[in-house]
């Protein structure tokens, strides 16, 4: 009777086994989703069940199954980015401590030459052991940009809610200057990220 009744024909009493049973593929292949919560199929049956209520159930049992799949894939996304980047920097720091020995060992290697060209030859080992790539300084440089406007806008924010809210003029000049210093900021990083790309 609740078959011949559903109006979008599906199968109320199977739906009914697979809900009860938690079997939420053989629901969502039986078009659960497809289901209008009209309440014709328990409004026939003859033992009553409430067959919509557990139909609902059902479909928000999914939908928090979905999500919970969702987020736990994007957690395991960022922890395998994050062991990603502590690797990659474990291994830029060992390289360069690589270089430093590498240049301790060729100063005194080179005892013969005078003490200011061993000095002078330890100090350029060390730096371009901390030479960084034109890829990592434009994507620090980006990061500063990026951070200086979250920071101008959390400024503007506090401003606009102090004026919003009547507060001391104190407070208002305290919160203008704040502004004012991150906006002096951000461009800062925009001529330090302009001048980088050309």
């Amino acid at each position: 009777m609740c078959a011949e009744a559903c109006p979008v024909s599906l199968l109320p009493q199977q739906l009914l086994w697979y809900s009860q049973a938690e079997d939420h593929e053989r629901l969502e292949a039986h078009n659960l989703f497809d289901c209008i919560e009209c309440g014709a199929c328990s409004y026939v049956c003859p033992s009553n069940i409430p067959l919509v209520q557990h139909y609902r159930s059902s479909k928000s049992d999914i939908k928090k199954a979905q999500e919970e799949k969702v987020k736990s894939t994007q957690a395991r996304e960022r922890f395998e980015f994050r062991k990603q980047r502590i690797e990659l920097a474990e291994k830029e720091r060992e390289a360069k401590r690589a270089a430093r020995r590498e240049a301790a060992k060729q100063a005194q290697a080179s005892t013969g030459t005078d003490a200011m060209a061993d000095i002078v030859a330890a100090a350029q080992a060390r730096a371009a052991a901390k030479t960084t790539s034109p890829e990592q300084e434009l994507a620090k440089l980006q990061r500063a940009v990026s951070s200086a406007e979250m920071r101008v806008e959390k400024a503007q924010v506090k401003l606009d809610s102090a004026l919003e809210n009547a507060e001391p003029t104190e407070k208002i000049n305290i919160l203008s200057a704040a502004l004012s210093g991150a906006q002096q900021k951000l461009e800062k990083a925009k001529v330090r990220l302009a001048e980088h790309s050309n």
